[in-house]
């Protein structure tokens, strides 16, 4: 975990920055399941202790469509066994 402190930048005014309030509700079956609401303040500041800078993942290969589906196929196979030999034995 890395610490980063936000300290004002002398150089910018804070009337150059914004507020930006957002609520969000979820709801199933009209119950409510969770609320959020947040504020963010984006104001001109130096930033201190940043993490390095992250690379970007290369592809080495692009997957092929359907490349997983022998597999999936398989895992199926297989639970439906499973589920017909748990049935026989009930």
């Amino acid at each position: 975990m890395t610490n980063l402190i936000a300290v004002p930048d002398g150089e910018g005014a804070l009337s150059e920055g914004l507020v930006v309030e957002a609520s969000v509700v979820a709801r199933l079956f009209r119950v409510r399941l969770l609320e959020i609401d947040a504020s963010l303040v984006v104001a001109p500041a130096d930033v201190q202790g940043r993490t390095p800078a992250v690379r970007p993942r290369t592809l080495t290969r692009r997957p092929t469509i359907g490349a997983g589906l022998v597999a999936a196929e398989r895992a199926i196979d297989e639970g439906a066994a499973s589920l017909a030999a748990s049935r026989a034995h009930a």
